[in-house]
């Protein structure tokens, strides 16, 4: 075995002589390295799209991942966990949903469209998690 740093093997795998393969992780292969984080929430009207911008300035695309919880109100989707986005779009006779997120070289938007069509709620409140990688990697 070379010595690579940092190695972490599967249950019953001995991380001395395992295979990479046989390793959860291994700081032999390039890894994410370092993260700008963050929460808050959003009021998101019926019909209208909800744009939260995150500047994060690194000069590339970073890698990222958007977590949103619903609130009570909605009840076609689990309200008590944080959902990762992007999640597909959904249409039923009682509301329209559509989130993601995009990265540019300077920001990370995410993106909020519920709509109900019952027209019974004119908003919803939903929270989000986000985290930005900022290990460039090899493009």
């Amino acid at each position: 075995m070379a010595d690579y740093g940092l190695r972490i093997s599967k249950t019953g795998t001995d991380v001395k002589t395992g295979d990479d393969d046989d390793m959860v992780l291994t700081s032999k292969y390039s890894l994410f390295k370092g993260v700008l984080s963050g929460s808050g929430s959003a009021t998101v009207n019926s019909g209208a799209t909800t744009t939260i911008s995150i500047n994060h300035n690194l000069g590339y695309i970073p890698m990222g991942h958007v977590f949103i919880k619903l609130p009570s109100d909605v009840v076609l989707l689990p309200t008590d966990v944080y959902l990762e986005l992007p999640q597909p779009f959904v249409a039923t006779g009682v509301e329209v949903d559509d989130y993601s997120f995009k990265s540019t070289t300077n920001t990370m938007s995410i993106l909020l469209y519920w709509e109900d069509l019952t027209e019974s709620l004119s908003h919803i409140h939903i929270s989000y998690q986000y985290f930005i990688f900022l290990d460039k990697g090899k493009l």
